[in-house]
């Protein structure tokens, strides 16, 4: 599997409690370090849930439309979705550089921390943060003299929100580990990496003559107002899966009556007019081919 190797040197890089493991805050303007480094005993609470939420699970290529339980999502480099990491791999870059700056109270006071990032070895371990909380199993963010200290204490000024990271990023091989995939996509920004797609799908349906020209924008408009669009056509345009649409047009009018689908389509030009007759669901259905046959019930169906 192309994550194999990857995975074997993370479970390896979390049981090696030598290789030190340093914190650092990324705020909406800036990156920054903790004074101090982890003592060997915070660094085994924090890395060991971690090594045990990684096994015994499935592991599954990052797909915008799936969610099932129990399962590690990996994004590795050649995926277009790994363009969205880009600016992770610049703040590995900052911090390889030591291009950072130390925390003091005055972060946290005036500027809005995004992520937490630890880091230990190739691997960054990267947590969305939320409700002023750094720090869970009792580790505490203080700060002497203006500085961040790392230590454990009873009154405390930032506590860890969870046990988990949402992005484990093998920066040597350019291989992510998704576990929590709606934190991840919001730390990536996949929403703009959906938009992006937009631009390729206009692209293609020009290119295949698959759309009338006119109504080409009109179909993107309607597709960028919802979400579920927007990751359908994702899709679509990843798996080039409209190929299938161009190579077989032919039959696209035995589909739309077999399955009853609201389509206007010009079977004399081969093209789907995207009109208020045309269903924008019906229409993404059709370029994913989404139709199958259950030869037990007997019926046909649609992927949903």
């Amino acid at each position: 599997m192309p994550y194999s190797n990857s995975l074997d040197r993370l479970k390896n890089e979390l049981n090696e409690i030598n290789d030190g493991l340093c914190l650092f805050l990324k705020t909406n303007t800036n990156i920054y370090s903790f004074r101090s480094e982890l003592t060997e005993e915070q660094q085994i609470e924090i890395l060991n849930p971690i090594s045990t939420c990684l096994d015994g699970k499935e592991y599954a290529q990052y797909d915008s439309l799936e969610r099932r339980v129990n399962t590690v999502y990996y994004i590795i480099d050649g995926m277009e979705e790994f363009h969205a990491f880009s600016n992770i791999i610049d703040l590995n870059n900052q911090i390889i550089n030591n291009d950072v700056a130390i925390a003091t109270i005055r972060t946290i006071d005036t500027e809005k921390i995004k992520i937490i990032i630890f880091k230990k070895g190739d691997f960054i371990f990267l947590y969305r943060y939320n409700s002023s909380k750094l720090f869970k199993q009792g580790w505490k963010a203080r700060f002497n003299n203006e500085e961040a200290v790392v230590e454990k204490e009873n009154d405390s000024i930032l506590v860890l929100s969870k046990a988990i990271p949402d992005i484990i990023l093998d920066t040597r091989e350019n291989c992510s580990f998704i576990l929590n995939i709606t934190q991840a996509e919001y730390i990536l920004e996949i929403d703009e990496l959906f938009r992006g797609t937009m631009n390729n799908v206009e692209t293609n349906l020009r290119r295949f003559n698959l759309m009338q020209e006119d109504t080409i924008i009109d179909f993107l408009n309607e597709v960028s107002g919802k979400n579920t669009y927007m990751r359908k056509l994702h899709k679509i345009q990843t798996t080039q899966s409209y190929q299938y649409f161009y190579n077989n047009i032919e039959r696209v009018p035995e589909v739309l009556r077999q399955y009853n689908l609201n389509v206007n389509f010009d079977e004399i030009n081969g093209q789907i007019i995207f009109d208020e007759d045309t269903d924008v669901g019906d229409v993404l259905h059709l370029f994913a081919d989404d139709y199958v046959r259950r030869y037990i019930s007997e019926r046909d169906d649609v992927i949903k």
